[in-house]
């Protein structure tokens, strides 16, 4: 059957697999297998393809449980859900298939209709939970997206610590040509193909993602070899494609490369320099490929002074131990602390952790360095209790290298028994990067530790190392939400769904929650209504030294941190994530049954669960539903009533709008035709009485979470629609842009959630536009507005908001910080991308820059400077970007694109090189003839090596010491025969330190005549 689902059949008796063959075969392909080795076998080859598997679990070779059970265990298949099979009567045999990891169980002999529902709602159901929750793939291409990219590189980078990585970016010169030449479904066909030959390029060892439009991005391990290489092929073989669909323009790949010192930093930021890289070479003749460099010779530098310090810092108490307060939120009483490291270096001053904790992490000195911290919080708490104060719950930092010392239980319960301190009070933080490191070995520490007393913490979760699935195994007293993972989510639109999720999740788990890095209001008004139960954060306090926070202890109301006695076990922990995927809050289960000890069973089962709804037939049931059915989850309904029977009342509900998507499970004692007519009447599920416990619940549980994916599906669609229409309506009609009102919007809520929030605002202005209307006419001046939104579109991320103000006027306000060079080579990026032809009329661009928070904190503020930097532009001669820096003028550079014009019309010949590396950045029309060189094979390569084919700097070029800025530096310079003189000068080009040379005839008089010779060679000395 041509592009249906695959169901693989394993049962060893031919007749019941070509049974249940013929049952399926009209809306399923069909395998099948006649032991559990063909399955296997069948699995390895085809596991991507199979839909579901139907599993016999009286077989003799391989019997069903242990092929569920290493099916289950297998990570290729256990996605892929099963429904066991099995003779009549054998409930224990039904639960023990779930416990395995079975989706569902049908009995023989099969009933088509009731199999065929049972299947149809398991496939549904995976499908439904691949749409909410594992969207990977990339939209257009065969790559990855980009939220996957991040993910999987980091576990890579967890997976592989001992290897270097590098992450490339890759974007393809000035593509927009070919969207504006060929259309966007041609450039959707480049934009695949070059997808897939990436993918076959770089190889199964690396992580391909298309992140927008024409820029991927790939991690791999570290190349020793060249880059170039490879992108020569895979231009090659792009162009070659290219060429034959009839697409006449070259592509030019840019590569920029990020070579991974340390796997600490945040993935994107990584991306960003691999990027820049890319930015820094797009439209430069001859360069394909960039790296990165960021002063890693000094880094190292650093510290290797650190760590030569490190020990005589130890000894000599330059490190102090600091308290954070944590707050319980629902009281704001102080309710313990953690112990956090200062270094207070004779030399280098304060120094914070950042400089230097990752560097013992690294060499190992950390483990020092926390014993000596540990003993110290022991110390201060035991002088706290010695002044006859209460004790109070200290966190304590367990590094990596910790978790790997066999003494580390005793080294702890020593210093608790040193100083006589009741262990409850001393909790032991663990980081969430840790668990993944060696799971085994975490767990079994971390058993050990609570076995003597000491409350154990996950620290920074949420950093982006683990999932919730973590919380159901390893065996914790705390929650730290990582104060970065709080404040994003609390940021995003739909974070404080997640956050709020998170905080319900770990309280179900019997968790206390602390988060950590609160700062603002908005936050602690959140928090508290999403009941976390702690923080700790610059909005009440900043880590203190031991005598200020003793003050602060004595002053103020203290409260013990309570942590509930229950643990919580592994299997109670999985059986809670599954549940939570249904809802924060469960709601209302109606049961409707006539017989009342029926009721009492179910309500027995469910009440811890749910609040429970009764009624005694289905009149009465109707009634209740209609002025509740908002709040009711679930219904448990018996089919034979009197009044109303259980079938009537099943229509109703269905047929009724308010009422149709709420789940339905009948239980009744009828006979298969009693299921089978109820499944065709809307039930979402059938149980047998009497009941067996684990299968009604995990029956209830199966139809809650279906039901939860299909609204989470709806409710996508609604809100994308809903979306839509509102975008729409704050779109310009003419570039499909923002509106005033949307930036306006989208940076007053930054500033909201960010008072001192890194971020960049442009104004931006066309040169020149005015003509363009006045000449041509408004058509074409709409046309030329379109195109510039085109170009502002393909030069700035999905998270920045780009607005036309109105007219020819633009701005764009990006969320992130930036060096200045790196500002200014993107903003020079955008003056030479918006400067075009219409006709015959030159449309260039004049920008003005403000950064934040130096600059502006608010919107008005950020408007004001930005066009006051944009004015400055347009007075120096256009086609210019001004950065505001508390001026109303700040000159950035020299303007050189507006001379290029000039010097080409110039009888001398000029030529402009980088000072340093002799790099041609621009010549005239004059220098190429006098040199008889074409430009194109001239830019970005040596002077000396196109000019005079030498393999060293001429001997009669300046060196750079006899050059200045102030004035011309006059020589005379034999070429072909003639005599010339060269003025060279230093300037600045697109911010590049470089030399200007003019190339002249004319003699100035108290020179003496040159003497011709016939060649350019050194004069003897």
């Amino acid at each position: 059957m041509v592009n249906s689902k695959v169901v693989l059949i394993v049962d060893e008796d031919k007749i019941n697999r070509n049974v249940l063959a013929k049952i399926l075969q009209d809306e399923y392909t069909i395998i099948l297998a006649g032991t559990g080795k063909e399955a296997i076998k069948i699995l390895k080859t085809n596991f991507k393809r199979i839909a579901a598997i139907i599993i016999d679990l009286e077989m003799n070779t391989m019997d069903g449980y242990k092929l569920l059970k290493d099916i289950h265990e297998t990570s290729d298949y256990s996605k892929i859900p099963i429904i066991a099979s099995n003779n009549l009567g054998s409930e224990e045999q039904e639960e023990q298939a779930l416990m395995l990891g079975a989706h569902d169980f049908i009995v023989k002999p099969y009933n088509a209709k009731i199999i065929k529902h049972r299947l149809a709602n398991t496939i549904e159901l995976m499908d439904a939970v691949k749409v909410v929750n594992q969207v990977i793939k990339d939209d257009l291409t065969p790559l990855h997206n980009k939220q996957y990219f991040m993910t999987e590189t980091r576990e890579v980078f967890l997976e592989r610590s001992d290897e270097e990585f590098d992450i490339i970016c890759l974007d393809i010169d000035q593509f927009k040509m070919v969207n504006d030449s060929y259309g966007m479904a041609t450039g959707d066909k480049i934009l695949y193909k070059l997808g897939e030959l990436i993918g076959e390029t770089f190889g199964e060892d690396s992580v391909c993602a298309r992140f927008t439009a024409d820029k991927f991005f790939i991690t791999l391990p570290h190349q020793t070899a060249s880059y170039s290489g490879m992108i020569e092929v895979l231009t090659n073989s792009v162009n070659k494609y290219v060429s034959n669909i009839g697409v006449k323009i070259k592509i030019k790949i840019c590569c920029g490369v990020y070579h991974i010192h340390d796997k600490a930093i945040a993935i994107a930021a990584m991306c960003d320099r691999a990027e820049l890289a890319t930015e820094n070479i797009k439209g430069k003749y001859g360069q394909v490929v960039a790296f990165y460099e960021d002063e890693i010779r000094q880094q190292m530098h650093n510290n290797l002074a650190i760590t030569n310090m490190m020990e005589f810092a130890l000894k000599n108490n330059e490190f102090q131990v600091f308290y954070q307060p944590k707050y319980e939120l629902s009281s704001e009483c102080v309710a313990g602390a953690e112990a956090l490291v200062r270094w207070m270096n004779y030399e280098l001053g304060f120094m914070s952790p950042g400089a230097f904790i990752p560097l013992f992490e690294r060499n190992g000195f950390i483990t020092q360095l926390d014993m000596f911290i540990w003993e110290s919080v022991c110390k201060d708490m035991r002088e706290w209790l010695d002044r006859g104060n209460r004790p109070f719950a200290v966190s304590m930092n367990v590094s990596r290298a910790d978790i790997f010392n066999p003494n580390l239980t005793k080294i702890l319960v020593d210093l608790s028994d040193k100083y006589k301190l009741d262990r409850k009070y001393l909790h032991l933080e663990i980081t969430e990067s840790a668990y993944t490191d060696n799971p085994e070995q975490i767990i079994k520490i971390v058993t050990q530790l609570r076995a003597k007393g000491f409350p154990i913490e996950m620290d920074d979760f949420g950093s982006g190392y683990s999932s919730l699935n973590m919380l159901a195994e390893i065996p914790i007293d705390v929650l730290k939400l990582d104060m970065g993972f709080v404040r994003n989510e609390l940021e995003k639109p739909s974070g404080k769904g997640i956050l709020g999720f998170v905080i319900s999740l770990a309280k179900w788990l019997n968790l206390a929650v602390v988060a950590e890095g609160v700062e603002t209001d908005e936050q602690i008004r959140i928090l508290s209504a999403m009941e976390c139960n702690y923080v700790q954060g610059f909005y009440y306090a900043e880590p203190l030294t031991k005598d200020a926070f003793f003050k602060l202890m004595g002053e103020g109301n203290v409260k013990e941190m309570y942590l509930t006695s229950s643990r919580v076990t592994s299997i109670e922990r999985n059986q809670v994530l599954v549940t939570k995927a249904i809802g924060d809050r469960k709601g209302t289960m109606l049961v409707v049954d006539d017989i009342e000890i029926s009721r009492k069973i179910i309500i027995d089962m469910f009440q811890q669960d749910y609040d429970i709804a009764e009624a005694v037939d289905g009149h009465q049931a109707w009634e209740y539903i209609q002025s509740h059915s908002n709040e009711i989850s679930v219904i448990m309904m018996d089919l034979l009533m009197p009044v109303m029977d259980g079938y009537q009342l099943l229509k109703m509900i269905r047929q009724n709008e308010s009422t149709k998507d709420i789940p339905v499970v009948v239980t009744s004692l009828g006979d298969e035709s009693s299921e089978e007519r109820a499944l065709a009447i809307g039930a979402n599920d059938f149980v047998s009485k009497p009941y067996n416990v684990t299968v009604l619940k995990h029956r209830v549980r199966n139809v809650l979470i279906n039901a939860k994916a299909l609204k989470i599906e709806r409710d996508h669609l609604e809100n994308k629609e809903a979306l839509e229409i509102e975008l729409a309506l704050n779109k310009d009609a003419l570039t499909g842009l923002y509106t005033r009102k949307v930036i306006e919007s989208r940076v007053n809520d930054f500033y909201a959630n960010n008072p001192e929030g890194n971020a960049i605002f442009l104004m931006l202005d066309l040169d020149n536009f005015k003509e363009v209307n006045d000449t041509y006419g408004h058509i074409k001046g709409d046309e030329t507005l379109k195109h510039v939104a085109d170009v502002l579109k393909a030069s700035f991320r999905i998270e920045d908001t780009i607005c036309r103000m109105g007219g020819d006027e633009f701005c764009v306000f990006m969320p992130k910080s930036m060096e200045i060079s790196a500002l200014e080579a993107k903003l020079n990026s955008l003056c030479e991308n918006l400067c075009f032809k219409v006709e015959t009329i030159t449309i260039t661009c004049s920008i003005g820059a403000c950064i934040s928070p130096s600059y502006a904190q608010d919107y008005q503020t950020l408007y004001n400077n930005a066009d006051m930097a944009l004015l400055s532009s347009k007075r120096y001669g256009k086609n210019q970007f001004q950065i505001y820096n508390g001026q109303s003028v700040l000159p950035s550079f020299v303007f050189y694109r507006n001379v290029d014009w000039l010097l080409d019309e110039f009888a001398d010949s000029v030529f402009v090189t980088a000072l340093d590396t002799y790099e041609v950045l621009y010549m005239n029309k004059n220098a190429c003839e006098l040199l008889n060189v074409e430009k194109r094979k001239c830019m970005g390569r040596k002077c000396y090596e196109v000019f005079h084919n030498e393999k060293e700097p001429c001997w009669h070029c300046p060196k750079k010491t006899e050059l200045s800025s102030e004035k011309f530096l006059e020589t005379p310079l034999v070429l072909n025969g003639q005599s010339y003189i060269t003025r060279s000068k230093i300037i600045s080009w697109s911010g590049v330190p470089a030399r200007v040379q003019y190339i002249t005839h004319e003699l100035p008089g108290f020179l003496k005549p040159i003497v011709e010779s016939d060649d350019n060679t050194r004069p003897e000395e």
